[in-house]
């Protein structure tokens, strides 16, 4: 998808929230959301490939502008849902379904979470602010 490597940028005074989507029989997508002095930019990305096996090459790549509410709402959620602290794998591996990935890189702290259909496996709290992200880009 040609996005960068959250994790290596954890030394940079960077905010970005990151969701992936990567379904057994869709297009990858991924939603990053940045704030760049207060700016909240939103960048959308797809591949042609399919999410479980090849993603593929970049086939969309859209950037807009958000509201600074959306922003902010989102941080609301991922303290509710104590994100930071969710383990990174589900310890209950569900080898099947979708696999959701949310990656925060705030303050210089980097956390990721990553669940295979989380609305079926009992983490609907991390799928409502999954899908916090991704209706960013139906704004």
């Amino acid at each position: 998808m040609k996005e960068p490597i959250l994790y290596k940028l954890k030394n940079e005074d960077k905010k970005t929230i990151r969701f992936t989507h990567l379904g057994t029989w869709s297009n990858p997508v991924s939603y990053r959301i940045e704030n760049s002095n207060g700016q909240i930019t939103l960048t959308y990305c797809k591949t042609k490939g399919l999410g479980g096996y090849d993603a593929g090459r970049r086939i969309k790549h859209e950037q807009k502008i958000i509201k600074s509410e959306t922003w902010n709402k989102i941080l609301e959620k991922i303290d509710s849902v104590k994100f930071w602290s969710i383990e990174t794998h589900d310890p209950n591996i569900a080898l099947d379904g979708e696999e959701w990935i949310l990656e925060v890189l705030i303050d210089r702290q980097y956390h990721f979470v990553t669940r295979n259909s989380p609305e079926n496996y009992g983490a609907q709290e991390y799928a409502e602010l999954c899908k916090l992200v991704l209706n960013t880009y139906k704004e």
